[in-house]
């Protein structure tokens, strides 16, 4: 039954409405250990958008509150009872809405969190409610309704819009059975917990914002500009000095000869018109055809920076000419008018378990030093008035996961013993080859290797990121300039010295072939799906058809190239999975310290990138939440892993900084 309460209950001839009051509606729901709840609200938050409607109930009953002029205090006890399950879709958006109204709901059953887990890592997949209902009920909702809350101008709900808001909460009972079921079968109960609980951190990240200094900002794109046009000039001087005079516009005056450059910097064709006379392979393989193009992308041509200084002085053009275009004064339209801060919004499970950050991406603002060695675009945003900024991050994350799952001795005696650097692990691991001699690297001992013209640890860097993407010597020799055989000779040194890493790593692949996913960690279980799995069985069921001597006809180029695919993911997505959900859980002690020290309300956490977590907090509380944050991130650690310590150093600051 649908129950309605409004200022203005309309008169419809039919028994599908009946009023109710708020004590019907507490009486009623006070009993229940599981409720449905939904809003619909005048647009997307922005701290001046309000809920113009609120339904709760079950699968039996639902209560359709007309919430304009209305409070939403009585249902507050309920909302904030931790025994009651409140079932929601996408819950991060009604829970923002509702802080504003003073309730912090908890105890959170996100059936597209639930979807989200389900199909994490899967390309083919929708999560929104109405395929989910489909999907789980084949009821289709129509959705078309809810565009008739915009602009309703205080004119009362029809029959049609009150119907459509019950709809919403009768099925999700329904849908969280369905999806309970389909979770406790691929062991992800423990995975859907922590998001459950993570969500409402997520919700008050994006309700929270983060405060960026407008004039700071802008200062920093006025200088960028010069950065840009002294970049320019480099580039048509090289061109000009250079005597490269298809490229050069020769005028004549009175007095003198002019010269300009006639190619524009910010044309990939003309760009690569030039590249190919200074004789840069700009050629590369279309993923997608298969066929020859010509690039000049940094990621495509970057490995020839040595060999053709020239491309240091494009990069360099491209880099600051993509932060103007990105981080200019456009971004200043992510200032929220009424709250004066930035709010991003998250998506909460990617292919890896990881979240990500749009509308503004705060996980992507550029940590580029300066050449004072200042990070400019972090430190436009900065703690609000008096308020400071507590970093925190874990120390060698992926490295420390990565030793813990594989157990290699090799990797543990450093992880315990060495300097925590893996970048200078590899590079020592290949010292020897490279020097002619054992050196214990570091970012200070760091030599230069004669035959690459680089210091060893940007080589061990290379590598070192390079095999934890799965790349191979083919791949690798061309990051390195060299040859294929001098990259194999490196991958070897480092794979014998750290056997029991490649055991696991083919471990991995072996099992996620058997099973058709990739399990993330032995926590939470989490899994990441993958059309790709099917598609290589289907390569191989096709393969053994084939007559035994003559496999001419087999497709083997994308073969080899799906196996690869599944070979990088294998290796990379446990890694960054484990250490997602290790700081999604960090966040959720974090939350639950705050509140048990009363600070939740003072304290904030603004943003979270990865392995770090970015609280603002008042001076006064400052040792207090450097205490919390460091502590609820070692906690959380030791529940990922068991064998190796994780260290989290919180840092303090006026602004944003890593």
């Amino acid at each position: 039954m649908i129950y309605f309460l409004s200022k203005q209950f309309p008169n419809f001839s039919n028994n599908i409405l009946k009023k109710c009051s708020f004590t019907d509606i507490v009486k009623y729901c006070s009993n229940k250990n599981i409720i449905a709840v939904d809003t619909e609200t005048e647009g997307l938050f922005n701290h001046n958008n309000k809920i113009i409607m609120f339904q709760i109930g079950d699968d039996e009953n639902q209560f359709v509150i007309d919430t304009r002029g209305i409070s939403l205090s009585p249902l507050k006890e309920i909302l904030e009872n931790p025994k009651i399950i409140k079932i929601l879709q996408n819950s991060s958006f009604d829970y923002k809405f509702l802080r504003k109204e003073g309730i912090m709901m908890n105890n959170i059953w996100d059936t597209q969190l639930g979807e989200m887990v389900l199909t994490t890592g899967l390309q083919d997949r929708s999560v929104s409610l109405g395929a989910i209902a489909k999907k789980y009920l084949n009821v289709d909702l129509d959705k078309t309704v809810r565009n008739q809350f915009i602009n309703l101008n205080g004119s009362p709900f029809t029959q049609k819009q009150i119907v459509y808001g019950a709809k919403d909460v009768e099925y999700l009972v329904d849908i969280k059975k369905k999806q309970e079921e389909k979770l406790t079968e691929l062991d992800l109960l423990n995975c859907i917990k922590l998001e459950n609980k993570f969500v409402t951190v997520l919700g008050d990240m994006e309700y929270n914002g983060i405060y960026l200094e407008r004039g700071k900002w802008l200062n920093l794109g006025e200088t960028n500009k010069e950065k840009l046009k002294d970049a320019k000039d480099k580039l048509d001087n090289y061109i000009i000095d250079n005597g490269y005079t298809k490229f050069i516009n020769y005028q004549l005056n009175m007095f003198d000869n002019e010269y300009s450059c006639l190619i524009s910097w910010d044309s990939p064709l003309q760009v690569i018109e030039f590249l190919k006379v200074l004789g840069v392979n700009t050629k590369i393989k279309d993923k997608k055809t298969g066929e020859l193009k010509h690039t000049c992308e940094e990621k495509n041509i970057g490995k020839y920076k040595n060999k053709f200084p020239f491309l240091n002085l494009y990069f360099e053009y491209k880099t600051i000419a993509k932060e103007i275009s990105t981080y200019g004064e456009g971004f200043l339209k992510n200032i929220n008018k009424y709250s004066g801060r930035v709010h991003s919004n998250y998506w909460q499970i990617v292919s890896t378990g990881r979240i990500s950050s749009n509308n503004p991406n705060l996980q992507n603002i550029p940590a580029r030093e300066d050449e004072n060695g200042n990070q400019p675009f972090r430190e436009c945003f900065r703690g609000e008035g008096d308020n400071m900024l507590i970093i925190a991050d874990y120390s060698q994350q992926e490295p420390r996961v990565t030793a813990d799952k594989c157990q290699d001795p090799y990797l543990i005696d450093f992880i315990l013993n060495g300097n925590g650097d893996s970048h200078s692990l590899i590079s020592t691991m290949i010292s020897e080859y490279l020097l002619g001699e054992h050196l214990e690297v570091s970012k200070k001992n760091n030599p230069i290797v004669p035959r690459y013209n680089s210091k060893i640890r940007d080589v061990g860097k290379m590598i070192n990121l390079g095999l934890d993407y799965g790349k191979s010597a083919f791949s690798l020799k061309d990051d390195l300039n060299t040859s294929e055989e001098e990259a194999q000779k490196l991958i070897d040194i480092i794979k014998t010295k750290t056997p029991e890493k490649e055991k696991y790593f083919k471990k991995v692949y072996n099992e996620s072939i058997k099973n058709g996913w990739i399990l993330i960690d032995n926590i939470t279980k989490r899994k990441s799906f993958s059309e790709d799995f099917e598609k290589l069985k289907l390569y191989k069921k096709s393969l053994k058809k084939m007559n035994k001597t003559d496999k001419s006809g087999f497709n083997w180029r994308d073969f080899y190239k799906l196996q690869g695919i599944i070979k990088r993911k294998t290796m990379n997505f446990p890694i960054q999975g484990t250490s997602g959900s290790m700081t999604k859980l960090a966040a959720i002690y974090l939350k639950e310290e705050l509140i048990n020290n009363r600070l939740y309300d003072k304290v904030k956490i603004v943003n979270i990138v990865h392995d770090e977590i970015v609280l603002e907090t008042p001076k006064e509380y400052i040792e207090k939440s450097s205490e919390l944050i460091s502590h609820c991130m070692v906690k959380a650690g030791k529940v990922f892993c068991k064998t190796i310590p994780m260290k989290a150093d919180a840092c303090i600051s006026k602004f944003w900084k890593h």
